[in-house]
C-alpha cells in the first residue's frame, strides 16, 4: 500500500517516469528499425517490469518475515 502524498512532496518525477519515456522511444525504435519483432520488446518489457517489482518489494518482504 502507498502512502498517501503529503504537501512536501517533492514536485520531482519518480526515476521511474524519468526513465519511461527514453525506454519507450528506443523500444519503438528497435521496432521501427527491424531489429526485433514487436513481440520480443513486449516480452523484454513484461520482464523488465516483473524484474523492477521483485526487487523493490523483496525488501519488504524478507524484512517482514525475518524481522
Amino acid at each position: 500500500m502507498r502512502p498517501a502524498p503529503t504537501p512536501h512532496a517533492s514536485p520531482a518525477p519518480s526515476p521511474c517516469r524519468a526513465c519511461a519515456v527514453p525506454t519507450a522511444m528506443v523500444a519503438l525504435e528497435r521496432v521501427q528499425s527491424g531489429a526485433h519483432y514487436p513481440s520480443d520488446v513486449a516480452a523484454g518489457a513484461v520482464i523488465g517490469l516483473a524484474g523492477a517489482w521483485l526487487t523493490r518489494h523483496s525488501l519488504r518482504v524478507i524484512l517482514r518475515h525475518w524481522l
